[in-house]
């Protein structure tokens, strides 16, 4: 019997959590899940993540005059009924301080403020320059394309993010003036008539950068958690090490986000994104303020107390991770289809412990991805050295199928050879 048998839990996320609610479902008594779908015109692909896999509830049954009705839960039905609110994304900053207000006996795992770390881009790199006095990239801020348009015939080392709405355009940067047109051209046909309001930052490109690397971590409201985890992450594949002592670029830039995250009142999980160009020095890109995807999905195995470490980091208490291993990767297998189509996902179950779903349901016992993300797999695996984890991820892509599914392990060789360029300049990994 785990400790928390007695006790539930209150998924609260956007479908791409399903691996960690799963997770939780071994030790604590009922995992509720919820994923927003309740509009006008509800879709069953916005319900859909989470239904038919083990210990998940996604419905409830009520009966009147002998009939049985099943619908979907409802948020705010299930609050009261659950022990822990366990935030997996952002955008549902609001719930959680309210959360806290209205039923302050429950244990909120969340960003609460720290949405806006990664929601306005434009605040974060305020924040970034004068709160945590970090070497921060020039900023512009625009608004309307037309202005977008103006400032790229003069310059062209720059990277274009459209603030808070990265739902209609992620990160771009401009290549050639065809090409760029016709890129800001399909973003004002999504946005139409705000094409001359909407707020567009512009940043200059990091000159002489040596590597991309980050910190994944969790925040208990107070303090980061350890053993602390940094590594690589190329477009998704990632290769990380555990350790108590970080590097110095990225030491700094926890000294410097610890009062910020505090202020917030932020108790969860949290990622950076750092260009290195020196031994000691980087620029901090963005903010993860959630679990980063699809690589935070290694923790429901590598982290072999993950259900006490969700607890007391929302409950504000202190917690050791106990990690399975000193390295740990990913290696995240696409499928096209999966964006616009329902797809199958086959593999034994023997393997289940390494390979982990994306945004997934199970319907009369077959496996489905949701549509909406390319990624629908995840191949986990953890060692005594890089090598070790890289091999076994390998060793893992014909452990799995899928329609349409590519299996490409080329990133995970340009992380090694990042880890060759930090060694390099002094930083062993």
């Amino acid at each position: 019997m785990s400790e928390f048998s007695d006790r539930s839990v209150l998924v609260l996320g956007t479908g791409i959590e399903t691996a960690h609610a799963m997770r939780l479902a071994k030790d604590f008594g009922k995992v509720f899940h919820f994923t927003p779908y309740n509009n006008q015109k509800p879709k069953i692909k916005d319900f859909a993540p989470g239904f038919g896999l083990p210990g998940i509830i996604k419905t409830e049954k009520t009966v009147m005059g002998g009939i049985t009705f099943e619908n979907p839960i409802k948020l705010w039905d299930y609050i009261p009924k659950a022990d822990l609110i366990y935030i997996t994304d952002v955008g549902f900053g609001d719930i959680a301080r309210a959360v806290k207000r209205y039923h302050p006996d429950k244990r909120v795992f969340g960003p609460d403020m720290g949405d806006l770390l990664e929601e306005d881009r434009y605040f974060f790199r305020y924040m970034q320059s004068h709160a945590m006095k970090l070497p921060t990239q020039n900023t512009k801020r625009l608004f309307g394309t037309d202005s977008l348009r103006s400032l790229l015939k003069k310059k062209k080392d720059v990277w274009v993010k459209l603030n808070q709405f990265r739902g209609d355009r992620e990160t771009f940067k401009p290549v050639n003036d065809q090409k760029t047109d016709n890129t800001i051209a399909k973003i004002e046909q999504k946005i139409g008539p705000f094409k001359a309001i909407t707020p567009i930052i512009v940043e200059d490109e990091i000159k002489n950068g040596i590597v991309e690397y980050g910190f994944d971590l969790f925040f208990n409201g107070k303090t980061f958690i350890k053993p602390y985890l940094w590594g690589i992450e190329r477009s998704a594949p990632y290769l990380g090490t555990v350790t108590d002592k970080m590097p110095t670029a990225l030491d700094k830039l926890m000294n410097a986000l610890q009062p910020v995250l505090t202020k917030m009142n932020y108790r969860g999980a949290v990622s950076s994104e750092m260009i290195l160009v020196s031994r000691n020095k980087g620029f901090f890109l963005d903010c993860s303020s959630r679990f980063a995807m699809p690589l935070s999905v290694i923790y429901t195995e590598a982290i072999l107390n993950y259900s006490e470490v969700i607890w007391k980091v929302a409950g504000g208490e202190d917690v050791e991770i106990q990690w399975i291993a000193p390295y740990v990767g990913c290696l995240p297998l696409a499928a096209e289809e999966a964006r616009t189509d329902w797809v199958q996902i086959y593999y034994d179950k023997k393997y289940s412990k390494f390979i982990k779903t994306y945004s997934t349901c199970s319907v009369e016992g077959s496996l489905h991805a949701v549509p909406g993300e390319p990624y629908i797999i995840n191949l986990i695996a953890w060692g005594s050295s890089p090598n070790q984890v890289v091999n076994r991820l390998k060793g893992l892509m014909d452990k799995v199928d899928a329609d349409s599914i590519e299996k490409d392990s080329t990133n995970l060789e340009k992380i090694m050879g990042d880890f060759k360029k930090l060694k390099e300049i002094g930083i062993d990994f």
